[in-house]
């Protein structure tokens, strides 16, 4: 690094070039970016004349960006870049960082090198179809946020991205008439402190407009934090499961940060590797939610903060779909590769359990889980066995979970079992000797 955040690439590979090799350089690996961009735009253009249900993918990043990608079906764009504007105050982003040849050698006597500075963003160059920054974007590529849109305080991971996604949700539901069909995030970072939430919508349909929508963000420090709507006094009805079946109370809100608030003890974890029991929490409200609310989970995700990525946050959308058959059982699988597979929700799924036993002991070669002398006998999840050392493949960031998690799709289809939704995380036990090891 260098003063100003700019940074030197080329003075890293250890050769003196002269001023002329370093734009040569450049400007041969810009033409290889305009040809690939056109290429791909061409691709997209092809696959964009099949397309026959629209989708959009908005992605909110702490960072101090906001972008958007998919088809502009409907003007959706433009009410949306109204909407940013007037709401978040958004500007769009019209800079990015580029690499261009110093002016001087280095040192006055080392030859020329390359540094990234701020200039106009050229169309080959944009990794989006729109992009907008949360203010103006600093000489260090992000958004300088002086709205303060985006809001995180503490050590604990408190942070307003359940409320800004439950914002954008709202409108582009009642508003425009998109269907929210996933929501994702992920954690980037030192400490995960860096969020990422990506919302995929589809087609408009005039239900959306009346159905409301509420998010549900399980803190394995402690707290429950709701956003959205309160119809058919679903605040009520929440805070009524979590005082009886969590022991939580409720304390007071930030607005600003989300609608309602708890806190509770109910969350739990042991050891050191990663073991908790959000899942069966997590299933725990999905029942409550779906079979006693008859409102449908629209998403469920799952974030890891802290250094290590062992504070485990859960992240559960709910819409109220009075259209639609209530009451669906639901299953989690969660595949681990310190060695465990753990599942729950098995309550509604009784005639499943033992072909599923089965699939696990005799074609993964998994056995029963027999706990430690030191571990208590307090539930973490309703069925946990034990992996053979050769399931799991981890290689760096290389592994094989999404293989397996597809074999176990695949068996669980015939039985009568959808995949529903499938998303990932992980976890880092030595982040200062080991950082790479998840």
């Amino acid at each position: 690094q260098c003063g100003g955040g700019h940074f030197h690439p080329s003075s890293l590979m250890g050769s003196c070039q002269s001023k002329e090799e370093v734009e040569g350089r450049l400007t041969a690996a810009e033409e290889d970016i305009k040809q690939e961009f056109e290429l791909s735009k061409q691709a997209l253009k092809d696959l964009d004349q099949i397309t026959r249900v629209p989708h959009l993918l908005i992605e909110i990043r702490s960072l101090g960006f906001v972008e958007i990608q998919g088809k502009d079906t409907g003007g959706v764009y433009g009410k949306l870049d109204h909407w940013f504007k007037e709401h978040w105050h958004l500007e769009d982003k019209t800079v990015d960082m580029m690499e261009t040849c110093n002016a001087e050698q280095d040192c006055g006597c080392c030859g020329f090198s390359s540094t990234y500075t701020m200039m106009e963003l050229q169309e080959h160059h944009k990794l989006c179809e729109k992009s907008y920054s949360m203010g103006y974007v600093t000489i260090y590529g992000v958004g300088s946020n002086n709205h303060n849109l985006y809001k995180a305080r503490g050590s604990e991971g408190e942070n307003n991205m359940g409320k800004l996604t439950m914002q954008l949700a709202q409108f582009l539901t009642h508003e425009c008439g998109w269907t929210l069909q996933v929501c994702d995030s992920g954690n980037l970072g030192w400490r995960g402190e860096i969020r990422e939430q990506q919302m995929k919508f589809k087609a408009p349909h005039p239900l959306n407009m009346i159905a409301p929508l509420v998010m549900i963000e399980l803190r394995q420090v402690g707290y429950i934090e709701v956003n959205g709507e309160d119809k058919d006094s679903i605040f009520e009805k929440l805070g009524s499961f979590f005082k009886t079946a969590w022991r939580a109370s409720q304390i007071q809100n930030d607005p600003h940060y989300c609608d309602l608030k708890f806190q509770t003890s109910a969350f739990k974890k042991r050891g050191s590797e990663g073991e908790n029991n959000m899942g069966l929490r997590t299933m725990e409200l999905v029942d409550f939610m779906v079979k006693q609310c008859q409102w449908t989970m629209v998403t469920c995700n799952t974030g890891n903060y802290g250094r290590k990525g062992d504070q485990r946050e859960q992240q559960l959308v709910f819409r109220n779909d009075e259209f639609v058959q209530h009451g669906v059982d639901h299953l989690m699988v969660e595949l681990r590769t310190v060695g465990y597979i753990e599942i729950n929700g098995l309550h509604d799924a009784e005639d499943l359990r033992p072909h599923l036993i089965e699939f696990l002991t005799t074609q993964w070669g998994c056995s029963e889980y027999t706990k430690w002398f030191w571990e208590s006998d307090e539930k973490y999840c309703d069925l946990k066995y034990t992996a053979p050392p050769n399931l799991f493949f981890v290689n760096g960031l290389t592994n094989n979970l999404g293989r397996l998690t597809i074999k176990l799709a695949e068996f669980l289809a015939p039985h009568g079992w959808q995949l529903l939704l499938c998303n990932g995380g992980s976890m880092s036990p030595d982040p200062r000797h080991d950082p790479n090891r998840i």
